[in-house]
């Protein structure tokens, strides 16, 4: 689940994250996954796609915002590039965005952007 590599898993795990953080309630959805045709994968996966678009929304107004600043090359700072203070929530795509848009500018990414596995969503 982990590569992303079965449709749906992105809004999946976002929908999974809704979900108590409990021995039964995580027992159903596993046991639902052992059917033929799971019953509540189509509605997880509904679920979590509201919550993508409205993640992709924010990762996307956030690094197109006035927070993002320029980051030089500091001894602290090994690489160049755009940073942003926001909420850890959006660190993992919103940083992969900043290093692809810090790249596009160019500005020295050390690599990272083409790891980036972000995708911007309508």
């Amino acid at each position: 689940m982990w590569r992303f590599a079965i449709p749906g898993t992105r809004a999946f795990c976002r929908a999974l994250r809704l979900r108590p953080f409990a021995f039964d309630a995580w027992d159903e959805i596993v046991h639902d996954a052992d059917r033929p045709a799971p019953a509540r994968y189509p509605g997880l996966c509904a679920e979590g796609e509201a919550i993508e678009r409205f993640f992709g929304v924010e990762v996307e107004r956030l690094a197109a915002s006035s927070l993002g600043q320029p980051r030089e090359r500091t001894r602290r700072r090994p690489l160049n590039g755009l940073a942003i203070n926001a909420n850890a929530l959006f660190a993992s795509e919103l940083g992969s965005l900043l290093a692809a848009r810090s790249v596009s500018a160019g500005r020295s990414a050390g690599g990272y952007a083409r790891n980036t596995r972000f995708e911007a969503r309508e």
